[in-house]
Formats: C-alpha cells, sequence, structure tokens
C-alpha cells in the first residue's frame, strides 16, 4: 500500500502544474496534452479515493495514517481546483482551464462522486466546503 500512495505522489508531482490544483491530461514526448482535462482529474481523483479505501479497510495497512492523510490532501486538491473551475449549464467544461470548451457529464459525474464519497468518509474535511458542482 505504501508503494501506491507513492505511485499517486509522483503522478501528482508530474501532473499537476504550479498555477492550478487540477492535473494535466498527458506529458512526455508523445501526443502531449498539457490541458486540464475534467475526465482525466476525474479518474485521478476517483483512483485514489479507490486507493484511500482500501487503505482505511486493510488491516495491514492499519498504521498508515500519515499515507491517508496525504491522499486526503490530494482528493482535496483536485475538488477544490474543479470547484474554482467555469461551469457550462452547471457541468465543469471538457477542460477545466479553458472557457472554450463545453460542458461534459463525464468529469462532472467522476468529480461528484469523488466529492460525495469524501463528504462520507471524512465529513470534518470535506463538509467545511460545500462541493456542489452546480453551485
Amino acid at each position: 500500500m505504501a508503494e501506491t500512495v507513492t505511485q499517486c505522489g509522483l503522478y501528482r508531482d508530474v501532473l499537476q502544474t504550479s498555477q492550478f490544483l487540477n492535473w494535466m491530461h498527458i506529458i512526455g514526448p508523445q501526443s502531449q496534452d498539457t490541458g486540464l482535462w475534467s475526465t482525466g482529474n476525474g479518474w485521478a481523483c476517483y483512483g485514489m479515493v479507490r486507493v484511500l479505501y482500501t487503505l482505511q479497510n486493510w488491516s495491514g495497512s492499519s498504521g498508515m495514517t500519515s499515507q491517508a492523510d496525504q491522499l486526503k490532501g490530494w482528493i482535496q486538491e483536485i475538488l477544490d481546483g474543479a470547484m474554482l473551475s467555469a461551469l457550462d449549464n452547471g457541468l465543469l467544461l471538457n477542460y477545466l482551464n479553458d472557457a472554450s470548451w463545453f460542458g461534459e457529464i463525464s468529469g462532472t459525474a467522476l468529480l461528484s462522486a469523488c466529492a460525495y464519497r469524501m463528504a462520507i468518509n471524512d465529513p470534518i474535511m470535506f463538509s467545511s466546503k460545500v462541493y456542489y458542482l452546480g453551485r
């Protein structure tokens, strides 16, 4: 489990921009796309939610509270970034940092699911802000 959390952190180190809380889509020499794709951010966020739940419910990781806290912080960053993004008819934009894009359902649904799961998982940390993407 420790290696899984480390891998999440390494993805964050590479994909998170210095100006935004969200993660870029593709970094690398082929097919690079530095846009903040909402569906990709949803996958990253929900994947970390799944890792968090596994970490919290597996007996072998009972002492890994600092790793759980790291995951919660990274999840919160992505959700906070989504909350700061523009909307189109109540939907997050396909690319969170580009107002020329349309609102799209996949990223909005995934990030909404993350917000609701985290409100259940840690109501103190995730209820201080209302994660209502429809505002």
